[in-house]
């Protein structure tokens, strides 16, 4: 258990002992950037309904950490698990489609990409 110095406290209720020890400080960085958001977030916020009923994850360099908020001031880790290689790398961020087809693709094409003024006047 840890607290910052904004009052909130983040615990660590299960174990951490198979995440590599080099991972652990960048894993408080981000609950610390968590919490952070959280302890500026108002009382009256929506948010506060989906994040105390929800268990919530991040990942770090190949781990998932699963967390819930039980009240205001807590952030708990309560599971901790590494990414099976088999669900594979993120999409590439450069290649995404959108309504308009490829988007800032880094893969050239050969024929011309013509806009929906120049579809309409052919």
């Amino acid at each position: 258990m840890q607290e910052l110095p904004n009052g909130w406290t983040i615990r660590y209720g299960c174990p951490l002992g198979d995440v590599p020890p080099a991972l652990l400080p960048e894993l408080h960085a981000q609950l610390c950037g968590i919490v952070h958001e959280l302890a500026n977030l108002a009382e009256n916020s929506g948010v506060w309904q989906i994040v105390g009923s929800a268990e919530l994850h991040i990942q770090v360099k190949g781990w998932r950490f699963a967390y819930r908020v039980p009240h205001r001031g807590v952030l708990e880790v309560v599971g901790a698990h590494p990414i099976p290689t088999s669900e594979g790398p993120p999409p590439h961020p450069k290649r995404h489609l959108s309504r308009r087809g490829v988007e800032n693709a880094d893969v050239a094409t050969t024929a011309p990409v013509r806009t929906r003024y120049e579809r309409a006047a052919a």
